[in-house]
Parts: C-alpha cells; sequence; structure tokens
C-alpha cells in the first residue's frame, strides 16, 4: 500500500510540479526546437502585418479610382546616391534595427521575405499585375489593376 502511494505522489509531481503552466512536459528536443518555432512566429506575424500594410493601402487607392500603387519591401528609397555603397534595403536594416530580418537573420532574407509578401499578393489579386523596377536604390513593386 505504501509504494502503492509513492507511485501516485511520483506521478502526480511529474504531471503538474515539473510541467508548465499549461501541463505539457517539456523535453530537451521540444526546448530545443523552441528558438526556431519563435523565429517561425515572428516571421509570419510581420508577414501578416507587411501584407495587410500593401493590402490596405491597394483597397485606398482602389477606392479613389486609382489603378496602381507602388511599394518597397524593407527599402528605403534613396535619391542621388551611389547604390554600390549603400543600397536601400541597407539603409532600411540600419534605421529598423528591431526587424524580424535582424531578429532572425539565420532564418530569413530580405529576398526570401520579399518574396513570400509578393507571392501572397498574387493570391489575393490573382488577375493583377505585379512588376517589379529598381530606383532609388530599391527594389519598387508596382500593383496594377
Amino acid at each position: 500500500m505504501n509504494l502503492f502511494i509513492i507511485i501516485l505522489l511520483i506521478t502526480y509531481m511529474n504531471l503538474f510540479v515539473f510541467s508548465d503552466k499549461s501541463g505539457d512536459v517539456r523535453y530537451k528536443s521540444k526546448l530545443r526546437g523552441m528558438y526556431k518555432e519563435e523565429l517561425e512566429r515572428l516571421v509570419q506575424e510581420s508577414l501578416v502585418n507587411t501584407f495587410e500594410s500593401i493590402y490596405d493601402k491597394i483597397l485606398e487607392y482602389a477606392k479613389e479610382g486609382k489603378n496602381e500603387y507602388d511599394f518597397t519591401i524593407m527599402c528605403e528609397g534613396l535619391p542621388n546616391s551611389n547604390c554600390e555603397i549603400l543600397n536601400g534595403h541597407q539603409y532600411w536594416l540600419q534605421h529598423y534595427p528591431n526587424n524580424v530580418i535582424t531578429k532572425a537573420k539565420s532564418y530569413i532574407t530580405i529576398e526570401k521575405y520579399t518574396t513570400n509578401s509578393i507571392d501572397a499578393l498574387h493570391r489575393t489579386f490573382p488577375d493583377s499585375n505585379i512588376t517589379k523596377i529598381y530606383k532609388n536604390c530599391c527594389d519598387y513593386h508596382i500593383i496594377k489593376w
């Protein structure tokens, strides 16, 4: 009988005392994967914010009777600048140091982030044309509907 009580106490402690707030036990493999999960969450949250910002502007322009909108993603135009020394992406990264690319540097690049954003716009506006031009040391994207 005493052995049974000891086993119940150990089980109780393992289930409730040594688990996290949600009741899940945290094994090493789960702890090791938390960093990647957090990076994925940050990137996804940032992509949603970028998409929503561009989406809102497209709708705003459409309501004004316009049929195109040009935008950059993580880039700030540098008029009258030598783009070989400093391009618009580098300038943007310097002025926004707490961005998702800096935080998730080993996980996603500006190019991949931009591709994911443009792909989401293509899926949302399938019959619109999205083109890319280079001006003022930045990649500009123009969506026409």
